[in-house]
């Protein structure tokens, strides 16, 4: 597939999803590649990583930390899928200058009602891998045609980009000088005001380092894995691998219980809707490497009570996750969850086994919650929503992926919650 089929792909999938009724961009982009043969998918995941690679530059970078009130490595990577969601006209643009992105009706509606979830689009990553899933049924089909696909060739040369001067991203007159136009937007003057006072542009404490003192004095650290995972092994050392831990979590209409701040003999009372059908599922893997930045890799699924709608993860969608940190990590991984009966599953089982030459699984003990970083990670999601009075289901969605972004953004938070267990990575 050459470049111009490849923008053709991106422009039908835009038109459906822009159409009264029509799907998420996402979606419609799977639509079209499963449409195509194998060969031409294969064709067009290479010039999807061509245009995405070329805009892994400081400039853009700079944009997105704008848009987004901060943005990690890995919401970077969602930043730049969303350009070529833009289509061909806009990709074009802001590769050649990024601050035109405050031109954007998308940027400029999200700077009217504060949204800094703007462009961001994670599952365009992956519309390759979905659609080859589609055809063959098979969730690891498409990274063993890919590996045939690139055989011999050099991968890290062909994608290498010049990522230009780098800069900061917290000068707020450095960023008004290189992107004018987008810093004045009203996203923008919020995202560089209050991160001058530890604020995200939520307008909620970020708290890194207070966080992360309150994690880290729960327990001294001990040796790696302490419990239960085969002490003195050195799975993830030897192998040079990353070690995940995995969690997954849940949240209904009705807030969890929350501090908050009341006038003295005063406890504030807060009256929100409970009732009616609702539910967010969570899963995410805190993954840790010695030299390397903590990750977090999550996702989300709404249920709203629909016919035949899943009411949360199924063993397939795990299969997928780890496939998706696959691509992210890029390498091995040393799994550690808990033995929850989806984790037990037999095609769970089958998975692991196939793909056991980049994937080691260990047990966590019954009810060892404390063992496990993710806890951590969704005990500070839960602090944001318990102060929150959520009208749908749509706000409590919004207000996880946002805190979710801001501890992506903030890897000392992970390192933390990892401390906060007692637990050490070795080398």
């Amino acid at each position: 597939m050459d470049i111009d089929g490849f923008w053709n792909v991106v422009g039908v999938a835009r038109a459906e999803s822009s159409s009264p009724h029509g799907k998420a961009f996402a979606e419609a982009l799977v639509d079209q590649l499963a449409g195509l043969s194998q060969e031409e998918i294969l064709g067009y995941q290479e010039r999807f990583d061509e245009v995405h690679g070329a805009v892994y530059r400081w400039d853009v970078w700079a944009a997105a930390y704008l848009i987004g009130g901060g943005c990690s490595d890995d919401s970077f990577m969602d930043f730049r899928a969303g350009l070529v969601a833009l289509g061909r006209d806009w990709y074009e643009l802001v590769a050649a200058r990024p601050d035109d992105l405050a031109d954007h009706p998308a940027v400029i509606e999200a700077a009217a009602r504060g949204d800094d979830y703007v462009i961001f689009a994670e599952d365009v990553n992956y519309a390759a891998n979905y659609a080859f899933e589609r055809l063959t049924g098979d969730a690891d089909a498409f990274h063993a045609a890919w590996k045939r696909h690139r055989a011999g060739q050099d991968l890290d040369a062909a994608l290498e980009s010049d990522m230009g001067e780098d800069f900061d991203f917290d000068d707020a007159d450095e960023m008004h000088r290189r992107l004018p136009h987008l810093a004045e937007t009203a996203v923008g003057l919020r995202s560089l005001q209050l991160r001058q006072v530890g604020i995200t542009a939520l307008g909620q404490s970020v708290g890194s380092y207070r966080d992360l003192e309150e994690l880290a004095v729960v327990a001294p650290l001990l040796q790696t894995l302490r419990r239960g995972l085969a002490p003195g092994k050195r799975e993830a050392a030897d192998r040079g691998a990353w070690i995940a831990f995995e969690d997954e979590a849940g949240q209904s209409m009705a807030p969890p219980r929350a501090r908050t701040w009341g006038r003295v003999g005063c406890t504030p009372v807060v009256r929100v809707r409970s009732r009616g059908s609702g539910r967010l599922s969570m899963v995410g893997m805190c993954c840790f490497k010695p030299g390397s930045r903590s990750r977090l890799i999550y996702g989300l699924r709404e249920y709203r009570g629909r016919k035949d709608e899943p009411k949360g993860f199924g063993w397939k969608d795990f299969c997928r996750l780890l496939v998706r940190a696959r691509i992210q990590l890029g390498g091995r991984i040393v799994l550690v969850w808990d033995n929850v009966r989806l984790h037990l599953t037999r095609g769970m089982r089958e998975f692991i086994e196939k793909n056991a030459d980049w994937l080691t699984v260990f047990q966590l003990p019954t009810y060892a919650p404390d063992l496990n970083p993710q806890e951590g990670i969704w005990s500070l999601v839960k602090r944001v929503l318990g102060n929150i009075a959520a009208a749908d289901l749509s706000q409590i969605t919004r207000a996880v992926k946002r805190k979710l972004k801001q501890i992506q953004y903030h890897p000392d938070l992970a390192d933390g919650c990892l401390a906060g267990g007692g637990l050490t990575i070795n080398d």
